[in-house]
């Protein structure tokens, strides 16, 4: 059954009533600093983007479920049982959150993070990193202001920049980044890291007092968000670490298991075979957002959107030919988040369900106290080997039909015009699953070494390009009428 979030009630417009203690208009306070790391004009601009949340919360809220029949067309029509596992593993496991549920979550976060951890006691101010008007963390403190201001606690002092000079001047006052989800951890982990290595590993520095504050966020991305590096050698890579100083706050029912630990090895990489074969570390979860579906790094982003039947000519063997034999290589198909107990576990149920395909010389080299990234290799290369001869497809074809089953966005006419575009219909489904940007070299967030020189043609690109053109759900916080902005008043 599709994992969805409970039915939603028509968002109140009563949520934002504009009562005058609540949303009466302010000037700056003395608190609102200057400078190019404070944004001084986010209060002014608050009840417009105000309105315009309240807005998107009435269009779109709830409008971006999963069609349950359409989704079932999609798992039937694949070609093959695994093919069909696969999909309905997809399925089944893809976290919907609705922007109703999304205001929920930061009126509880905002609530734990006076209550619990009574930020706003004392004489210290509050610091909230907003960013620029185009990210998702600014029209989550607009958010988080409107829950601030509806339970009377302390108000913060928005933040546009995060840098030294900030630091010090912000010195132990707590400083709150709301981010919407840590899918891998790595973006956010690596702006930590970078802070708390320059300031206290470098300069002898005391940390910033940082609340991270996420919506959602899964078993791997939370181990990589509660540490940080006490060591890196000369590529700046992390040597040794440390717990982090920074405190993470969530809601427990929010973190999500990660999908390998749901349907084990196995059944893991086949979805991602299938629907993912370039993000070779994660996805780690299926989860998508009114406002947003990350990309393909962070999430199953076109198999969400396209809803993709894979054509028999994409197997095992046109894989290892396509990549030049390289998926077996730098695959990290084991997550070295897992703790030990984890591992163990996954590895002892793909040793039994694999008995009768594994060899003497497997057995002896699966085994928890060798290396993950060589477990890996071997599991990839076993399955590989194990799809060329259970992928049995039941027709012969070599183009690409689909059944978009996202609601909202399998009604969008570029979305239509795309599936019935002969291009696309008739593109090599290996390239249909890169990334954004990765056969043009810009910005390729996936190994390279599997994108060979040969599917670099201009025609491959310009055809990439108009399948990932598409972004469904709308962000509509940071293009069209809806969305967050404020023109500076400076002259």
């Amino acid at each position: 059954m599709v994992k969805r979030s409970k039915k939603t009630k028509t968002f109140k417009k009563r949520r934002f009533s504009k009562t005058k203690k609540n949303i009466e208009k302010q000037k700056p306070k003395k608190t609102q600093k200057g400078g190019s790391n404070y944004d001084i004009n986010f209060i002014r601009c608050y009840e417009k983007n105000l309105e315009n949340i309240q807005q998107a919360s009435m269009l779109y809220s709830g409008k971006h479920s999963i069609d349950k029949s359409i989704a079932n067309l999609f798992i039937e029509n694949q070609l093959s049982d695994v093919r069909r596992q696969a999909a309905l593993d997809l399925v089944e496991n893809t976290i919907y959150i609705t922007l109703e549920e999304t205001h929920q979550i930061v009126e509880k976060l905002i609530v734990i993070l006076y209550e619990m951890y009574k930020i706003g006691d004392g004489n210290n101010n509050i610091y909230i990193y907003s960013g620029n008007e185009n990210k998702s963390y600014y029209f989550l403190s607009v958010l988080a202001f409107y829950y601030i201001k509806k339970h009377s606690f302390k108000e913060p002092i928005f933040i546009r920049n995060l840098n030294n000079d900030l630091f010090n001047e912000i010195k132990n006052d707590p400083l709150i980044i709301l981010d919407d989800a840590a899918y891998s951890g790595s973006q956010l982990s690596n702006l930590l890291n970078n802070i708390y290595y320059d300031r206290v590993i470098t300069n002898r520095l005391n940390p910033p007092n940082i609340f991270i504050t996420i919506l959602a966020l899964n078993n791997f991305s939370k181990y990589k968000l509660e540490r940080v590096p006490i060591k890196k050698d000369r590529r700046g890579l992390t040597m040794e670490e440390t717990k982090s100083p920074f405190k993470l706050v969530y809601l427990p029912e929010r973190l999500y298991e990660p999908l390998i630990l749901k349907i084990g090895i196995e059944r893991y990489f086949y979805v991602n075979f299938f629907f993912s074969l370039f993000t070779q570390k994660n996805p780690y979860i299926s989860l998508y957002f009114d406002h947003k579906l990350a990309d393909d790094v962070s999430t199953y982003k076109k198999p969400l959107l396209y809803g993709p039947i894979v054509p028999s000519n994409y197997n095992s063997k046109s894989v290892v030919v396509d990549t030049g034999y390289g998926i077996t290589e730098g695959y990290e198909l084991i997550p070295r988040e897992l703790n030990g107990q984890e591992y163990e576990n996954l590895l002892n149920e793909f040793i039994d369900k694999n008995k009768k395909l594994l060899t003497p010389s497997n057995l002896t080299q699966l085994q928890p106290i060798k290396p993950k990234h060589s477990i890996s290799a071997l599991i990839v290369g076993i399955l590989i080997n194990k799809l060329s001869q259970f992928d049995i497809c039941k027709k012969t074809t070599e183009t690409i039909s689909f059944h978009p089953f996202i609601n909202s966005c399998n009604t969008s006419k570029t979305l239509i015009d795309n599936i019935q575009d002969n291009d696309i219909i008739n593109y090599k489904y290996i390239l249909f699953m890169i990334p954004e940007n990765c056969l043009n070299g810009a910005d390729c967030a996936v190994p390279t070494e599997l994108i060979v020189a040969e599917m670099k043609t201009v025609e491959n690109i310009e055809i990439s390009n108009k399948i990932n053109s598409i972004n469904c759900p709308q962000n509509w916080y940071k293009n069209g009428s809806l969305k967050m902005t404020c023109i500076s008043e400076i002259k």
